[in-house]
């Protein structure tokens, strides 16, 4: 690996990472993951999907979704500051790209999973609000 494509990568690693430390507090304590102790309230099959159900819309809608705006703020201000400088623009276009395909991969595999888990008996799917 080359010295450039570490600078790089630590520029874009290292703001994710902060923000990430500072916001991933707010997103865990908003709602447990877990949806039964074992000692009051049994794990039953359904608990067992509803815990998928929060994993999956805690890793797409905690994680990615920020992440993904982090990495489109982040190229946005590398074309900023470019300067007239096309190695850098081309760097941000790709990390643009890079993270929408990202995105989709990851809305994708949100909707396969609530499809399955609507198929396996889930009430109301993997519903954002819900």
């Amino acid at each position: 690996m080359n010295i450039a494509k570490i600078k790089t990568f630590t520029a874009i690693i290292v703001p994710m990472t902060l923000v990430l430390a500072l916001f991933l507090p707010v997103y865990a304590s908003a709602a447990p993951l877990v949806p039964c102790n074992g000692t009051t309230e049994p794990c039953t099959f359904v608990k067992i999907i509803e815990l998928v159900k929060n994993i999956i819309k805690f890793l797409v809608f905690s994680l990615a979704v920020p992440l993904a705006a982090i990495s489109f703020a982040i190229a946005g201000v590398m074309i900023l500051t470019a300067g007239g400088n096309t190695g850098q623009v081309e760097k941000a276009k790709e990390i643009f790209w890079n993270v929408l395909i990202g995105l989709i991969v990851a809305l994708s595999a949100w909707l396969i999973v609530n499809a399955i888990l609507l198929g396996l008996g889930a009430q109301k799917g993997l519903g954002v609000f819900n």
